[in-house]
């Protein structure tokens, strides 16, 4: 399992020893069982060291998932978590003033993966 935080990027690598040596043609990367071409049209993968390294770029919550690499009858399965920071909402920025002895009534919304425990 790898983990890394959203907008980072991340680097997959795995050593492949073969005598004679693999062809890199012969590696092929997935991503949730669909393959990642090597030129890819959104330039967010980067293959490097003759397929033995994946580079993904700009990490979204959208790329967590099952990365698989496969030679011949050969596979690797890496599981990548993606992890989004916590941040509060402010949905109206409206100021509200109270007098001493009126009741208030404060709302809290946070969003982030996993989910924020809100503490008072």
């Amino acid at each position: 399992i790898i983990e890394v935080t959203r907008n980072n990027f991340i680097n997959i690598s795995v050593n492949i020893t073969a005598i004679p040596p693999v062809n890199p043609s012969a590696i092929q990367w997935y991503f949730n069982s669909m393959l990642i071409e090597e030129h890819n049209k959104s330039n967010k993968y980067i293959f490097c060291c003759g397929k033995q390294s994946l580079t993904i770029l700009d990490v979204q919550h959208s790329d967590a998932g099952i990365y698989e690499i496969t030679v011949g009858s050969s596979s690797i399965n890496i599981t990548l978590n993606v992890y989004v920071e916590a941040a509060l909402l402010n949905k109206n920025g409206i100021v509200t003033r109270k007098v001493t002895g009126e009741s208030v009534t404060f709302n809290c919304t946070a969003d982030g993966i996993n989910t924020p425990k809100i503490i008072w």
